[in-house]
């Protein structure tokens, strides 16, 4: 007889589907909508934009440590519980989420793609950047 781990979880979220899980999913979800919208019309790189640039990059990144919390959370419920199929269910709409939000860093590549070396270099010497 197989058991299914027995992880406590509460360190991610109180309980799967609950009301500050629900708004966690619903805060990324309009934040990754955001930064897809900020991306899109965010100047070019150049040395007048380095400010936006480098808030943009530091919002970036808190969103995507999130994302990275809800894959986390997701991927261990359904190693826990793999026949679970509103789990299973759940973890394709974050799979789906995450899409989202890999679509705001084509964006941030084809900026950087086209920004000239000194800047860039501006850019990722910013200290909002460390």
């Amino acid at each position: 007889m197989t058991t299914e781990p027995n992880w406590d979880m509460t360190p991610y979220f109180e309980a799967f589907g609950e009301t500050q899980y629900r708004g966690f999913r619903e805060s990324l979800e309009r934040d990754v909508k955001e930064l897809q919208e900020q991306v899109a019309a965010l100047d070019r790189l150049d040395a007048s934009s380095l400010t936006p640039w480098a808030d943009f990059l530091v919002r970036l990144e808190a969103v995507t440590a999130r994302s990275t919390h809800l894959a986390s959370y997701l991927g261990c419920l359904s190693a826990a519980a793999s026949h679970d199929e509103e789990i299973r269910s759940e973890a394709a709409s974050a799979a789906a989420a995450r899409a989202e939000l890999e679509k705001v860093f084509v964006g941030v590549r084809a900026a950087f793609d086209v920004a000239p070396q000194q800047v860039f270099e501006q850019l990722v010497g910013d200290p909002k950047l460390e």
